[in-house]
Parts: structure tokens; sequence; C-alpha cells
């Protein structure tokens, strides 16, 4: 059914954060041995990464991308991509309609 992001075995029992790639959330699935490894590698370096059980992982995955089917009608009729200019950004500013 899933396999490991990292090494590629067949049981993975832990996910990595959901990413949204193309306009869906995606689960990132790992193994126990790859999340011992990872662990070990992010305290080497003074980080965290945070590794979530497989099951609820899939569970709001399957919930977001329910809510996203349930919204984007909505918000293909009516939003609008708006660019947001930051402090020292050296591009033109687009001018927001009013």
């Amino acid at each position: 059914m899933h396999t490991c992001t990292v090494c590629g075995g067949e049981k993975p029992q832990f996910a990595l954060p959901l990413k949204k790639e193309k306009g869906e959330w995606v689960v990132k699935p790992i193994c126990g041995s790859c999340r011992y490894n990872l662990g070990k590698e992010a305290r080497a370096q003074k980080k965290f990464i945070p590794m979530y059980e497989l099951g609820a992982s899939l569970n709001e995955v399957a919930k977001r991308n329910a809510e996203i089917g349930r919204l984007k009608p909505f918000l293909e009729a009516f939003a609008r991509q708006v660019k947001v200019v930051r402090k020292g950004d050296k591009r033109p500013a687009v001018a927001k309609a009013s």
C-alpha cells in the first residue's frame, strides 16, 4: 500500500508533516528505522523534525482534500491572487482593487 519515502521500505508506521503538492495535500510515510535515523541526524544538528502516526496523517489528508474540494468552486469564482509586498522588496508593487 504505502512505501517509505526515504528507504522504500514496505512497512511505514509514521509520517513526516503533510505537504501540499500540485494543489492537494499528500502524506510522506516513513518506516521506524528511518524515523530513528532522521531524529538522530536532527538532534546532531540541534533541530527537530515532527513525525506523526501514519493512520492519523492519512485521515487528516483525506479531511483536508475533501475540504479543498468543497471550497474549490467558491474560490475559483470569487477569489483572486494578491501579491504581497514585503519590506525591502525591490519589485514593483501591484495596486489592490478597492
